[in-house]
C-alpha cells in the first residue's frame, strides 16, 4: 500500500495547481489530476466542444422529462397565481413599479413643459439639482417633504430621472 502524501506537498508531483497556483487541499482545490485542482480541471474540461455537446444533450433530456410536462406547467401557473395574490413581496414590488411609472410620467411632463403637472407648483415638494444632464437644471419632485418614506421615494425618483436623462441626452 502507498504511503500517505507528505504534508508539504499538494500532490505527488506538484507543489501547487498548474493553472491557479493554489496550494490548498480542501474542497474545490483538492488535486484532481494532471497537476490541476478540481475547479480548474472542471473549467478546462467544460471548454471542450465534445463536453459542451454532451451537456446540451443531458439538459435537453432533463427538460423534456421534467419541465415539458403538463403537470409541471399547471403547477407553475398555480404557484404564480398564489404568489401574485398572497405575497407581500409582490405587493411591495407593484408599489415600487407604480412609483417608478408615476415618477417617469412626472419627469417627462416636466421636461416637455406640457401637461397639468407642470402648472401645479407645490411649495412643500422636494427640489434638487439634476447631476445627470449637462444643463444641471433644478428638478421639482412630486414627493412631499413631510413624509417619512421620502428618502426611499427620492432614491427611486433619482434612478428614474437618471434613466430618462441618459436616454434623452446621451
Amino acid at each position: 500500500m502507498c504511503s500517505a502524501l507528505p504534508k508539504h506537498k499538494w500532490s505527488w508531483k506538484y507543489d501547487k495547481c498548474k493553472y491557479c497556483y493554489t496550494q490548498s487541499k480542501i474542497r474545490k482545490h483538492k488535486h484532481k489530476g494532471s497537476g490541476l485542482c478540481l475547479s480548474c480541471y472542471d473549467k478546462i474540461r467544460a471548454k471542450k466542444p465534445k463536453r459542451q455537446e454532451q451537456l446540451k444533450q443531458q439538459h435537453k433530456k432533463w427538460y423534456t422529462k421534467v419541465k415539458d410536462t403538463k403537470e409541471y406547467k399547471e403547477y407553475t401557473k398555480q404557484i404564480g397565481k398564489h404568489w401574485r395574490k398572497n405575497s407581500n413581496q409582490y405587493k411591495a414590488y407593484l408599489k415600487k413599479q407604480y412609483l417608478r411609472l408615476s415618477f417617469k410620467r412626472f419627469i417627462l411632463n416636466q421636461k416637455n413643459k406640457t401637461g397639468i403637472l407642470n402648472l401645479k407648483r407645490n411649495i412643500d415638494a422636494l427640489k434638487f439639482r439634476c447631476d445627470e444632464c449637462d444643463k444641471n437644471c433644478l428638478v421639482q419632485t412630486p414627493i412631499n417633504t413631510e413624509i417619512e418614506s421620502s428618502v426611499r421615494k427620492l432614491q427611486i425618483f433619482k434612478k428614474v430621472l437618471k434613466q430618462i436623462c441618459i436616454q434623452n441626452c446621451g
